[in-house]
């Protein structure tokens, strides 16, 4: 009777094991999409200027790297991936190229870096309002964002971006390291006025 028992069991877990297995996936499919953006901004601007810039971290979960293709946001008539690049002693700001999601890793778009940029600003904006904005990937499809109007980067990303140095690195290379990211936002001030300077 034990025996049949066992064997009983046995057959029932082979049985639903599968149904078990693919419960499992779709609750983890659920509990992580493909893609999710984290701390989400944009850098609030005087009412004068025509442009401004977006920054997120952008987190991929599957397995496979992924691309951000474009970026949409109803604030500006044109919005392009944008990255501040050095050349030379100077930074310059140009149109991003490929930019690329790692899988399982997470790509931050930030001052000095890859950004969104946000050109011909349809109405100023302020500070604390949200806005939504849609960027789309070449496998998780578009992702739609909500991103809050900041003076200035949030305090969390701050510390995301401390954590993302090498806790061996010198305190002058943090210093060349600072030195470097005030040229680089300079340079994306330079090029917003720039843009705007020549609509």
């Amino acid at each position: 009777m034990k025996l049949l028992f066992i064997q009983f069991l046995t057959i029932t877990v082979l049985s639903f094991g599968p149904i078990w297995n693919k419960h499992a996936e779709l609750f983890a499919a659920e509990k992580h999409p493909p893609m999710t953006v984290e701390q989400a901004w944009v850098r609030a601007v005087p009412p004068v200027s025509k442009n401004s810039a977006a920054y997120m971290l952008l987190h991929n979960h599957s397995d496979d790297e992924d691309i951000l293709l474009s970026a949409q946001s109803d604030l500006a008539s044109v919005t392009e991936l944008h990255e501040v690049v050095k050349k030379g002693d100077l930074m310059s700001m140009q149109p991003a190229g490929r930019v690329v999601v790692p899988s399982h890793g997470i790509l931050p778009l930030k001052p000095g870096g890859i950004h969104i940029m946000l050109i011909n600003l349809k109405s100023p904006l302020k500070t604390g309002d949200q806005t939504t904005l849609r960027l789309k990937f070449k496998n998780a499809g578009e992702v739609t964002v909500t991103a809050q109007i900041l003076e200035g980067m949030p305090d969390s990303e701050h510390h995301h971006d401390s954590k993302a140095h090498d806790a061996s690195h010198t305190t002058h290379h943090h210093s060349a390291e600072e030195h470097n990211k005030i040229h680089s936002e300079h340079a994306e001030g330079k090029a917003m006025h720039k843009h705007s300077d020549s609509n």
